[in-house]
C-alpha cells in the first residue's frame, strides 16, 4: 500500500485531490472490515491505479475514525458473530464523519448512541444463550442493515433507529433484571432458612445438653417442635420476643421433667405449675401442626403423659440424645482489596476450569457466605464462586473486567486525546476552525476539480495499457481471493460442526444431570415416605398405650364404685336387720307384759325392756329414729338419732346410710334445743308411751 504524505493546504503530496463523491464511493464499496476507512480507500486506489487522493481534512478524519474505531473493538470487545456485525458500520461512521460536522462532538450524533447502545445491550451477549441469544443477534443484524442503508440513499432516520434500540435495550434489560432479583431473593430466602434452621438446632440441641430427656420428648423436640423453631425464626426473626418465648418454652418444658425429689415441696410446686401452663403454650409455638389438629393433640398429650408419671412420683427413664446436625456458619475473612474495588452490576469474562470463557454480570456479594453470584444475559444465575476462588482468578488473569456505558463515544473522545471536560471544548473550537476552512478548501477544490478532469482523461488514455496488465493481475489476485475464501468457508464448516458436536455434549451432560436429580427427587420422595409412615405407626402405637391406660382407669374406677355399692348395701342390710330386731324384741316385750298382767305392767319402764340408748333419749322425748336438722354449722345438717350412749352421756346421729354425722352430749343437745337451732323433723312414740299404750288396751 502506498504512503501519504498530507500537504496542509491541499491533498497529499505529489496527487491530485479526490472528489467527495468518490471518497464516499470508495467507502461504500468497501470490503475488507479489518483495515481502517483509510486504509480501505487507499488499497481500492491502488489497486485501480487512481491517483487522487483525500485532502488533509479528509485523511486526518478517516484516521480519527479508524483509531477510535481501534479503541473501541479492543477496550469494549463483543463475541463473534456480533463483533463483526457492527465492525460493518466502520465505512458508515467514516462516511458521515465525512458529511456531518455533528458527527465530531462524541455522543452528540445518532450513530454515536446507537453503538453505544448496540454495544450495552451485547456486552453479555455468547452464543450459548439459546433463544435469548439469537433474538439480540437477529436485532443487531437488522439494525445493521437499516443503517447501512444510509450509504445508497442517504436519507434514512439513524434518530428514530437510534431511539428504537435504545428502547429495545431498556427492555431487555428491565427484564433482565427482573430475573436477577428473583435469583437474587431466592438466594436470600435458602440463606434465610438455612441460618433459621442452624439457630433453631443450636438452641435445640443446647436444652437437651443441659437437662436430659426421656426419648420420646426427645424425638418430639427433635422433630415437629424443630420444624416449628425454623418457622418462627422465619416468621419473626432471631431477636424478636416470640423467639425469645419459644426458647423459654423449651427450657420450661425439659426443666419440667426433672425429678421433683422427695423433700423438697418448693420444687414440685413449681413443676405443678409449670405443667398446668405448659400445653398452652406448646400449643401456641407448634407452628409446623397448625392445620393437623390430631397431631398438636398427639404431642400434647405426650407431654402430659410424662407429667402425669412424674406428679405420680413414677421414674422416667432420662438419657442424652444425638444432637441435630448443625451446618457450621462460615467465619467471614477479610475481603480482599482486589474484590473491594468489584461492585454488582459489573460485567466479567471469566475463564472455567475446562478452559470455556463465560460472560457474567456479579448479582450478589454474599459476605456472610464468602461468595460471590453471577449472572448471565438472560439473568440466570451461572456462577457462584467464592472469594478465594475469585481472587486466585484474578491473579492468573482469568477474569477481565468488560466495560460498558457510552463505549463508542468515550473511544471517539480518547482517540483525539480528549480524557477531561476541558480537552472536550478545547477540540469543539479547533473543530469549529477545522470546518470553516474544510468549507473553503472544498469550494477550491471544486474549481480545481474542473481543471483536473481534463487532465484525467488523458492520463486514463495513456495509462490503458498499465491498466490491462493490472486487470489480468487483479483477476489473478481475485482468483487467490476465491480460494481463500474457500478455504476459509470449510474452515467455519468444520468449526460449525465441531460447535454442533460440542453443543450435542453439553445438551446430553444436561439430560444425564437431570436424570440424576430426578432420582434423587425419587430418593428423597421415597425417605420422606418412609418418614411420615414411621411417624403415623408411632402415633398409632401412643393412641393404643393411651387408650389402654384409660381403660384401665376406668376399670379400677368402675370397681371402687361396685365396692362403694356393695358396702353401702351390706351396712344398709345390717340396719333393717337392727331395725328387725328391735321391732321384734318390742313386740315380744309387749307379749310378756301382755301375760302378766295390769298388776304388773307399771314396773318395767325402769327395767330390761329400755335400753340404755332409749332411757336417755326418753328425758330429752325423743325417739329412736327421731330426725333432727341441725342450723348450727356453716351448712344445714339432717341426722337420725341412731344411740344414747349412757356410759358418757352423749347422743349419736347418723345418716340415711348409717355413718356417724355427730355425737353431742345431753347438756349440748339441750342447749341447741334451747338456742332454737335444732329442728325435730319426724318423732315417733317412745318406748315408754308404746308399752302404756299396750296396757291400756290391756286393761280395755
Amino acid at each position: 500500500m502506498r504512503e501519504v504524505f498530507a500537504d496542509p493546504d491541499g491533498a497529499a503530496s505529489g496527487a491530485q485531490a479526490m472528489a467527495l463523491d468518490e471518497l464516499l464511493g470508495y467507502l461504500r464499496n468497501t470490503e475488507d472490515l479489518s483495515l481502517s476507512p483509510l486504509q480501505s480507500v487507499l488499497a481500492q486506489t491502488e489497486s485501480i491505479g487512481d491517483p487522487a487522493l483525500p485532502t488533509h481534512e479528509q485523511i486526518a478524519t478517516l484516521h480519527w475514525v479508524g483509531t477510535a474505531f481501534r479503541d473501541w473493538e479492543d477496550q469494549f470487545p463483543l463475541e463473534e458473530p456480533l463483533a463483526s456485525q457492527l465492525r460493518r458500520l466502520k465505512p458508515l461512521a467514516a462516511a458521515l464523519a465525512l458529511t456531518d460536522a455533528d458527527f465530531f462532538v462524541p455522543g452528540g450524533h445518532p450513530l454515536h448512541q446507537l453503538l453505544d447502545n448496540l454495544q450495552l445491550a451485547a456486552v453479555g451477549w455468547q452464543a450459548r444463550l439459546g433463544r435469548a441469544g439469537h433474538l439480540l443477534e437477529k436485532q443487531v443484524a437488522t439494525t445493521v442493515d437499516s443503517a447501512l442503508t444510509w450509504l445508497q440513499a442517504g436519507d434514512t432516520d439513524l434518530a428514530q433507529l437510534c431511539q428504537q434500540v435504545a428502547t429495545s435495550t431498556e427492555r431487555d434489560k428491565a427484564r433482565a433484571d427482573r430475573m436477577v432479583q428473583r435469583m437474587i431473593e431466592t438466594e436470600l430466602g435458602r440463606m434465610k432458612t438455612a441460618a433459621a434452621k442452624r439457630h433453631a438446632a443450636e438452641m435445640i440441641n443446647a436444652a437437651l445438653h443441659h437437662h436430659p430427656a426421656p426419648p420420646k420428648i426427645a424425638e418430639f423436640l427433635q422433630g415437629a417442635w424443630y420444624e416449628s423453631a425454623q418457622l418462627v425464626l422465619l416468621k419473626y426473626g432471631q431477636d424478636s420476643e416470640e423467639w425469645k418465648q419459644m426458647s423459654a418454652t423449651t427450657a420450661n418444658l425439659l426443666d419440667s421433667l426433672q425429678p421433683a425429689g422427695e423433700d423438697d415441696p418448693a420444687r414440685r410446686q413449681h413443676i405443678f405449675e409449670v405443667v398446668t401452663k405448659l400445653p398452652k403454650d406448646l400449643k401456641r409455638w407448634l407452628l409446623s401442626l397448625q392445620h393437623d389438629s390430631d397431631g398438636v393433640n398427639d404431642a400434647i398429650g405426650l407431654v402430659e403423659f410424662v407429667h402425669l408419671r412424674i406428679l405420680r412420683k413414677q421414674p422416667l427413664e432420662l438419657g442424652h440424645t444425638l444432637p441435630i446436625p448443625v451446618a457450621q456458619a462460615r467465619t467471614v475473612a477479610r475481603t480482599a482489596e482486589v474484590l473491594a474495588s468489584i461492585s454488582e452490576g459489573q460485567w466479567f469474562s471469566v475463564r472455567l476450569a475446562d478452559g470455556d470463557t463465560v460472560r457474567a454480570r456479579l448479582a450478589l456479594r454474599l459476605e456472610d457466605e464468602q461468595r460471590l453470584l453471577f449472572a448471565n444475559q438472560a439473568g440466570v444465575k451461572i456462577l457462584q464462586p467464592s472469594f478465594a476462588e475469585f481472587e486466585t482468578l484474578l491473579e492468573k488473569g482469568g477474569v477481565v473486567e468488560l466495560d460498558s456505558g457510552a463505549s463508542f463515544s468515550r473511544s471517539l473522545a480518547r482517540a483525539v486525546g480528549i480524557s477531561t471536560t476541558e480537552d472536550l471544548e478545547s477540540f469543539l473550537d479547533t473543530l469549529d476552525d477545522r470546518v470553516k476552512r474544510a468549507t473553503e478548501e472544498q469550494e477550491r477544490l471544486r474549481l480545481e476539480q474542473e481543471r483536473l478532469e481534463q487532465e484525467r482523461l488523458e492520463r486514463e488514455r495513456l495509462e490503458q495499457e498499465r491498466l490491462k496488465q493490472e486487470r489480468l493481475e487483479q483477476a489473478r489476485l481475485e482468483q487467490e481471493r476465491l480460494e481463500q475464501e474457500r478455504l476459509e468457508q470449510e474452515r467455519l464448516k468444520q468449526e460449525r460442526l465441531e460447535q454442533e458436536r460440542l453443543e450435542q455434549a453439553r445438551l446430553k451432560q444436561e439430560r444425564l444431570e437431570r436424570e440424576r436429580l430426578e432420582q434423587a427427587r425419587l430418593e428423597q420422595a421415597r425417605l420422606e415416605q418412609e418418614r411420615l409412615e414411621q411417624e403415623r405407626r408411632e402415633r398409632e402405637r401412643l393412641e393404643r398405650e393411651r387408650l389402654e391406660q384409660a381403660h384401665l382407669e376406668q376399670e379400677r374406677l368402675e370397681r371402687e364404685r361396685l365396692q362403694r355399692r356393695r358396702d353401702d348395701m351390706q351396712r344398709l342390710h345390717e340396719q333393717q336387720q337392727e331395725e328387725e330386731r328391735r321391732r321384734e324384741q318390742l313386740a315380744e316385750l309387749a307379749q310378756q307384759q301382755k301375760r302378766r298382767g295390769p298388776q304388773q305392767g307399771a314396773a318395767p319402764l325402769a327395767g330390761a325392756g329400755n335400753t340404755p340408748g332409749d332411757l336417755g333419749a326418753a328425758e330429752l322425748d325423743l325417739s329412736m329414729g327421731a330426725w333432727l336438722g341441725f342450723h348450727d354449722g356453716s351448712t344445714p345438717l339432717l341426722a337420725k338419732l341412731a344411740v344414747y350412749d349412757l356410759e358418757n352421756d352423749s347422743y349419736i346421729f347418723v345418716n340415711r346410710l348409717g355413718i356417724k354425722m355427730r355425737q353431742l352430749g345431753k347438756q349440748a343437745l339441750l342447749q341447741l334445743m334451747a338456742d332454737g337451732l335444732v329442728d325435730i323433723l319426724e318423732t315417733r312414740p317412745s318406748f315408754r308411751e308404746e308399752v302404756s299404750r299396750l296396757k291400756n288396751q290391756d286393761e280395755v
